[in-house]
């Protein structure tokens, strides 16, 4: 899934759980739970740990930009929720944490490749693909998965903001 969408799922925990290690716990396995459904990115990025690393220069530019966006996005989402909703900020700042630190270490992998971080690695992209090995083209359309989940983001910040 996109940052965005973890980000979205951690606010959500953090608000739904009064105690911050259960809010953790819950947002962890929440970013497990989500990036077992299709979601496009094993398109996108490939998934592959033993692809040559001059045949990742240009996904890792593409990473960059989709990063960058998804980014600001996240900020964006955050910002109006904090601005417009009183919130706890220890319980966020853990439900989010706890929803985004496997895309943290992954991506510090990426462009790494440090070998300690290998086992990480393989659990998340067996994760990412335990129900898209059996697709026919391995993933749905990123495009499509991008869709469902700006829909996701919208009907959620709707529902915390309102």
């Amino acid at each position: 899934m996109w940052f965005t969408t973890h980000v979205i799922t951690g606010v959500v925990i953090s608000q739904a759980i009064p105690n911050a290690q259960a809010v953790f716990g819950t947002a962890l396995l929440s970013h497990i739970i989500i990036d077992i459904l299709p979601h496009g990115d094993n398109i996108l990025m490939g998934n592959d740990m033993e692809e040559p690393l001059h045949a990742k220069i240009d996904k890792k530019r593409e990473f960059f930009l989709y990063a960058f966006i998804d980014a600001t996005c996240s900020l964006s989402v955050l910002a109006v929720l904090i601005f417009s909703k009183k919130m706890d900020l220890v319980l966020l700042f853990w439900g989010i944490f706890g929803a985004v630190i496997f895309d943290i270490i992954s991506s510090i992998n990426y462009f790494t490749r440090w070998k300690w971080l290998n086992k990480f690695e393989r659990f998340h992209i067996w994760l990412h693909t335990l129900l898209t090995r059996y697709f026919k083209k391995g993933d749905i359309s990123p495009k499509f998965a991008l869709g469902l989940q700006i829909l996701f983001v919208v009907v959620v910040l709707g529902a915390l903001v309102y």
